[in-house]
């Protein structure tokens, strides 16, 4: 059984991993962060499985010239040897040909399973905090606060 420590690291290389190969187009190795059956939900809409998961960031890659994914504030509790969740604050800049630069500040809430030797995102559900450069909402879920 690995160290908290190892699985620590283990976990938050998959969160930076999400970062990396997103903004080096490569799509392949972002879906297999994935778990077989994973789930993106940014609240407008969700992708299953490894193969909508790449149609979703291919899409991002088609689009977008160039991105810089950054996360931080990385938050891991483990559940079992197998399972665990994760939080992570997310700050993403995007490109693209004769449009304005898009920002998007939030945090993802992760459930990671153990498969195949690495911990994999099983569900990432993506909490908007704010968006620079869009004329529209695109109707991603909110960060929400706690009421006073």
């Amino acid at each position: 059984m690995a160290s908290g420590d190892e699985v620590y690291r283990a976990i938050s290389r998959t969160l930076h991993d999400y970062c990396r190969f997103v903004d080096e187009g490569r799509a392949d190795e972002f879906a297999a962060l994935y778990t077989h059956d994973g789930v993106h939900d940014d609240g407008r809409s969700q992708r299953a499985g490894r193969d909508q998961i790449k149609k979703l960031v291919e899409g991002v890659i088609a689009r977008y010239h160039s991105t810089s994914h950054h996360a931080s504030n990385i938050d891991i509790e483990l559940i079992d040897d197998t399972r665990a969740t994760a939080w992570s604050y997310i700050y993403a800049w995007h490109r693209a040909e004769n449009a304005p630069d898009l920002e998007v500040w939030g945090r993802y809430a992760d459930q990671l399973r153990l498969e195949g030797g690495r911990w994999r995102i099983a569900r990432r559900e993506l909490h908007v905090a704010g968006i620079r450069g869009l004329d529209v909402d695109p109707g991603f879920r909110r960060l929400k606060r706690a009421s006073p």
